[in-house]
């Protein structure tokens, strides 16, 4: 009986790799981007090994179109380091991408764009905040001024959690530690918070649950 389920299983996940989703998909994690290393070097898909086909801004955009009508996707969070691509994005297709803002520590953002960006709409989600990259933990106090002005407008937090790319320390990023991805890291901070932020809450729960 096992075995007949396990190959019933793998005959579905081959057979749904093939077909168009009719349930709606909401992403809440997509990287868009001005330039990118991997796009000079041509890097293979991991799954397939099919050479990458999409090494520029527009054809990674229309590449990714592709696939979202393809998964049926209805909502998106796009975040990148340099807003230029995701604005772009953002200006291509309004209703389907919302705006993040992602950084280390080596690129924080200054506080007062922040502040405009969150007050003129152009900034929906602080984040993806990979600080771990740089040694540094989410809790840190260099984020403070960060979490506090999402909390004051009301702005959801999206941090990175879970292990980061393989071989990370020896790629590159020779002061990340796993560690640093815990959601515990947060546990200090969430704990007597009296913010409103519901999105804050429910991080907090998280984290100490």
């Amino acid at each position: 009986m096992r075995t007949l389920l396990l190959a019933l299983l793998i005959f579905l996940s081959f057979y749904a790799m093939g077909q168009t989703m009719t349930y709606a998909v909401i992403d809440m994690h997509l990287h868009v981007y001005s330039e990118d290393g991997r796009w000079n070097a041509h890097i293979p898909n991991p799954r397939t090994g099919q050479a990458m086909i999409a090494d520029n801004p527009q054809k990674h955009y229309d590449a990714t179109m592709v696939e979202m009508k393809k998964w049926n996707y209805k909502k998106a969070v796009i975040s990148g380091d340099d807003t230029a691509a995701e604005f772009l994005w953002k200006n291509k297709n309004p209703d389907l991408f919302i705006t993040g803002l992602a950084f280390r520590a080596n690129n924080l953002p200054d506080t007062n764009w922040l502040r405009s960006a969150f007050e003129r709409g152009k900034i929906k989600v602080l984040g993806e905040i990979y600080v771990q990259l740089d040694g540094v933990a989410p809790d840190s106090s260099i984020l403070e001024p960060y979490y506090s002005l999402a909390e004051r407008y009301d702005v959801p937090v999206a941090i990175h959690i879970g292990p980061g790319p393989q071989g990370a320390p020896y790629r590159g990023t020779p002061n990340y530690r796993m560690k640093l991805s815990n959601a515990l890291e947060l546990e200090d901070r969430c704990i007597g918070k009296t913010s409103q932020n519901a999105h804050l809450r429910n991080a907090c729960r998280l984290a100490i649950s």
